[in-house]
């Protein structure tokens, strides 16, 4: 009996040729664009999950509180607080580690004669317990029995050796301070396989008498610089932590006096976070190069849901075909139920057919996945692919297989079982058939709207893109050239004559130095108030910039008021940042310049009012105090970073702190970049120069985003191919059940435009109400992703966007139909009613 009944559905499915391309298909489509989806978003929430105990392990950040400005919190503290962590909660902290990246422009790893800008990570022992290392070569844990010894990630040790075995081997390495030391490689390793935010180049230990000697702030509560990891123990309550931070700050915690003011407590102006691991890939804090590996949760969650909804398409695109078929095997199940097959009978039929469609569709799935996939790796810029050797792989196509051949096969059958067999055999229409239309109408409904949300979404994404790149970021960035490395002790002292050399390029037009490069973050944070207001008044942190003279020129950025920095008029002054002897005090103000945005955050009343006012930093009558001269106000621009809203800026004069050239020029930008080469190795010799287009790095900036339009794309025009699909299959069907219909109205006089006409009429109402259904999802979605940028194009536009999907969705409609209505109204009379 049950292969009488898989050849009678094999038979039945050969029978049926298009009805079975187009379930197939449709179906195939779907879930082949819902696994390429699900692979995107489980890699997505993958990152640092594969650590042991990986809920438990957490990065301490740390916030300040500043007089006027937001909270500003940072991924690093300083080298003191995890050591007075684990002595304050010595049974909560099972483990901790500190990282310090050196990976300041110009530190190297110097072998032989071979310079490579490599990163160097100190850290502790604990790191190899609180992460899961694969050990290649030697041991590991040597590397932090001295201060000489050195391990290799896999990577760097095939970049520096090749195929040789590096244990033992002797590299130099340039260290924060810029003085050289020699380590000795003592293992290779590589991070257990996973995403992950951590970055691991190279490892030594971290020895805070060694760090303290770079300079006194390191070792201070002020200088935020070490990366804090810590795991708790698993019955430690991190409210616990929390509610004793206060008094651990307050009774710990040595600010220097500046810092406090009115009888404040440290706990008043700084502030510790406990960040769950995983939770740092979404919720990242950009600060210089950390965090620089991140995602958004949001988008990914929508990707999820779009995952859903095209898959939900297909299989509604199914349950329309079949039920659109239901009066070609109204004969067929009532023959059935008259010679006594159960209803219960015909269920199990019909959901083997479902589930034997369902199956086909993974199979043909699988196969397009497969030859996707280089192309679809490169859109979204992620080494992904089917996982065959994961049981959660098989899991997942079986619940595929499971839930989607039950929601398509379910609703058929049931309907079947209930036919009628008397009702068709004196010629009429079962009741339950008729009940279907309604049921039909409203998936279709449901296709159009998915597919009008996703048009919708995706225009949105094309439009905001289209829309950042017309914005004026307030200087210009194109023809610039970045040169790095000037932090070098071999290199800086060539500083003016690698400018000057530049500058007798005929292509260049101007070269600057500057402390940061754009794009690059918020620069060095210092604290500042105004001279001549209350005694009260307190200190306000900006962001300082380091530039020389030409910076304004090179940039390009327009004044608001005063004047651009003079040669001779506004001297280079060191910034007292440590205490100076009073004999290299400067007695007159420094000039210095601001933006709008810090104008405001003065309190001027304008950008005139700000002119020859003079802010302050540090103490009256210690050595560190010193006054500044503000001598122009240059309009805010994006210089920090184009993904924010410009920060307030200070610029300040100071060869001694600049790390970066920056040079514009015309021309061929490849040609160019040879002849700053030339210039670089001619100077400076075998040093490794490191440069960078702004254009460039800007607009990789928005990389990610264009990535996700493309995938909306993509996926949009699929949503509206499976719709196509089933829209063209309940046509065709339909059509056939009309033909006597069709052929009277031929008779009576209609026009092959009335009968298309009329076909139009029926077909797109669903399309109407799909607009509606449609529209509010569509705008909630949309204006919850906008919320990521700090420009927007203007939402009185998604209006007509809205217009424009509902015009699609029915050009769709209008192209299907028509080409199908038009070979039934052209059908002859005789042959539509010869039947009858």
């Amino acid at each position: 009996m049950r292969s009488n009944t898989l050849k009678t559905t094999i038979r039945y499915f050969l029978n049926n040729k298009l009805y079975t391309v187009i379930s197939v298909g449709g179906l195939a489509v779907s879930f082949a664009a819902c696994i390429l989806i699900a692979l995107y978003v489980q890699n997505e929430f993958s990152y640092d999950k594969h650590w042991r105990d990986s809920d438990r392990i957490y990065r301490v950040n740390w916030i300040t509180m500043r007089a006027g400005r937001v909270p500003q919190k940072y991924p690093v503290s300083s080298m003191l607080l995890l050591p007075v962590l684990k002595q304050y909660f010595p049974n909560d902290i099972e483990l901790g580690a500190r990282l310090l990246q050196s990976s300041a422009p110009g530190q190297e790893l110097v072998i032989g004669n071979t310079h490579f800008s490599q990163a160097l990570s100190y850290t502790e022992k604990d790191v190899i317990e609180l992460f899961q290392f694969q050990v290649l070569e030697g041991d590991l844990e040597t590397v932090f029995e001295d201060t000489n010894s050195i391990a290799l990630n896999e990577d760097s040790a095939l970049q520096y050796f090749g195929v040789e075995s590096p244990i033992g081997q002797i590299i130099s390495a340039t260290d924060i301070a810029g003085g050289l030391q020699e380590y000795r490689v003592v293992a290779v390793y590589r991070l257990a396989p996973g995403n992950t935010v951590l970055n691991l180049p190279n490892m030594v230990l971290y020895d805070e008498e060694k760090i303290s000697r770079w300079g006194t702030l390191w070792s201070s509560w002020i200088l935020v610089s070490t990366q804090n990891y810590i795991r708790l123990n698993a019955e430690t309550d991190l409210e616990f932590l929390n509610a004793n931070m206060v008094e651990l700050l307050d009774s710990r915690v040595n600010l220097p006096p500046e810092r406090l003011e009115f009888g404040q407590k440290p706990s008043d102006v700084v502030a510790v976070e406990f960040q769950k691991m995983l939770d740092i890939y979404f919720d990242p804090i950009p600060f210089q190069n950390y965090d620089s590996v991140s995602g958004n949760r949001a988008t990914a969650l929508l990707f999820m849901s779009i995952s859903v909804l095209v898959a939900l398409v297909g299989c509604v695109n199914f349950i329309v075909l079949t039920t659109a078929r239901a009066t070609q095997r109204e004969l067929e199940i009532a023959l059935k139920k008259m010679l006594g097959v159960r209803p219960g009978r015909l269920v199990v039929q019909f959901m083997g057919e479902s589930f034997l469609v369902v199956f086909a569709a993974i199979i043909l799935a699988l196969l397009g996945v497969e030859l996707l996939m280089p192309f679809y790796e490169g859109v979204v810029g992620e080494n992904l692919g089917l996982p065959y050797s994961s049981s959660s792989l098989y899991l997942y196509l079986l619940v595929l297989i499971i839930g989607f051949g039950f929601l398509g096969g379910v609703y058929p059958a049931v309907m079947y079982s209930k036919l009628s067999s008397s009702r068709i055999f004196r010629g009429g229409r079962s009741r339950v058939l008729g009940n279907t239309m309604s049921f039909r109408g409203f998936l279709v409904i449901f296709q159009f709207a998915v597919a009008i949300v996703l048009i919708m979404a995706t225009a949105t994404v094309y439009w905001q893109l289209s829309y950042l790149n017309k914005i004026d970021p307030g200087f210009n960035p194109s023809e610039l050239l970045v040169v790095d490395g000037f932090a070098q002790a071999e290199v800086s002292p060539h500083r003016e004559v690698i400018k000057q050399e530049v500058l007798n390029l005929t292509e260049v037009e101007s070269a600057s130095y500057s402390s940061a490069k754009p794009n690059s973050g918020l620069g060095f944070m210092y604290d500042y108030r105004v001279q001549g207001e209350s005694s009260n008044s307190m200190e306000t942190a900006i962001s300082t910039l380091f530039i020389d003279h030409d910076f304004f020129k090179t940039f390009q950025i327009p004044l608001s008021a005063g004047r651009y920095p003079e040669p001779g008029r506004d001297p280079q002054l060191p910034f007292r940042l440590f205490p100076v002897p009073e004999e290299r005090q400067n007695q007159q103000p420094a000039s210095i310049l601001i933006n709008d945005a810090a104008a405001r955050q003065f309190g001027f009343g304008s950008s005139d009012d700000a002119l020859g006012r003079i802010i302050e930093h540090g103490e009256p009558g210690t050595q560190s105090y010193q006054e500044f001269l503000i001598v122009g106000v240059a309009a805010d621009s994006q210089f920090q970073s184009v993904r924010s809203i410009p920060e307030p800026q200070v610029y300040y004069l100071d060869l001694s702190s600049t790390y970066n050239l920056t040079i514009r020029f015309q021309g061929n930008s490849q040609k160019f970049l040879a002849e700053v080469e030339q210039i670089w190795n001619s100077v400076v010799g075998d040093r490794l120069l490191i440069t960078g287009f702004v254009q460039q790095e800007i607009s990789e900036e928005y990389l990610r985003e264009q990535n996700e339009g493309k995938l909306l794309v993509y996926f949009s025009m699929l949503s509206i191919f499976i719709a196509c699909i089933g829209l063209y299959g309940m046509a065709t069907f339909s059509l056939e059940r009309r033909t006597t219909e069709m052929g009277l109205r031929k008779v009576l006089g209609a026009q092959m435009e009335d009968i298309v006409t009329l076909l139009l009429l029926q077909f797109s109402k669903p399309v109407i109400f799909a607009n509606i259904i449609a529209w509010p999802i569509a705008m909630w979605s949309i204006l919850n992703w906008l919320e990521r940028f700090p420009y927007q194009f203007d939402r009185w536009m998604l209006i007509p966007l809205g217009l424009t999907a509902g015009l699609i969705a029915m050009g769709v409609v209008f192209f299907t139909i028509t080409m199908k209505g038009v070979s039934v109204a052209r059908a002859s009379p005789g042959e539509s009613l010869r039947s009858e």
